[in-house]
């Protein structure tokens, strides 16, 4: 839900030319005790200087789920870093840069944050930003939710949260409409389709939104935090949310 900005985010990581944040209303409680915070730093010099940097927990009590995300987290930044540093140098070797590309430097930064801990659940709230020597760079959020069920751990999706994804996108969205109505930059009507991201907190499920669909990015992150309560009808019995749910009533 949109906050005043001095008010809504924590400026957690800005090294070089990016903006990259995790809402404080979304951060982990006591996240001290829980992780540090470990920052991986590159370049890459082809024709142009790239520069990439990330941030990711690492976890101070290992386990089984734990030790799995910070694999996947590693794997997922490695994936982000060289699809970044391939579009640029690929476009030199092609003689592809303009206006857009033009310039000394390019630089990604990345930072993942947990939102939720437990040793059956681990979800974060991710921001990338990547600039190409244009203007302005570019912000991409994203959320990721990590659970154990038993022997399996994997990356929990929309379905895995409810009984009936597409009757519980819907009730989201009509939620996420209701709150945003008065938006500057709110580009149109929220509907099932834009909800596609998510992180888990103690206190709800945060619907995370692209820049441009609720605000501008120069405002910080748009989400908006939802109650389990107001989700109870469509809520997987057997799904990772059910625990917060029962939590969330006492």
């Amino acid at each position: 839900m949109k906050i005043p900005f001095l008010t809504a985010f924590c400026l957690i990581f800005s090294s070089l030319a990016g903006e990259v944040y995790v809402p404080t209303n979304l951060q982990l409680p006591n996240a001290s005790s829980i992780y540090r915070s470990q920052t991986n730093s590159r370049s890459v010099d082809h024709g142009v200087h790239i520069d990439l940097v990330c941030q990711y927990p690492v976890y101070l009590k290992k386990n089984q789920l734990s030790s799995y995300v910070e694999k996947a987290i590693k794997n997922h930044m490695h994936k982000l870093e060289e699809d970044f540093v391939h579009e640029i140098t690929d476009r030199y070797d092609h003689n592809q840069f303009d206006e857009y590309y033009d310039g000394p430097n390019r630089n990604l930064e990345y930072v993942l944050a947990p939102t939720y801990c437990s040793p059956d659940l681990i979800s974060l709230f991710g921001s990338c930003y990547r600039y190409y020597a244009c203007p302005h760079g570019c912000i991409q959020q994203e959320g990721k939710t990590f659970w154990k069920k038993g022997d399996a751990i994997g990356e929990a999706t929309f379905s895995d949260l409810f009984v009936n994804e597409q009757e519980a996108k819907e009730h989201i969205a009509n939620i996420c409409e209701n709150r945003t109505q008065e938006n500057t930059y709110k580009i149109e009507e929220i509907q099932a389709q834009h909800i596609t991201a998510f992180t888990i907190t103690e206190k709800g499920l945060a619907i995370i939104f692209q820049p441009f669909i609720l605000g501008s990015w120069t405002e910080g992150p748009d989400y908006v935090l939802i109650p389990y309560e107001e989700l109870r009808a469509w809520i997987h019995p057997e799904g990772p949310l059910q625990p917060l749910l029962q939590n969330s009533g006492t």
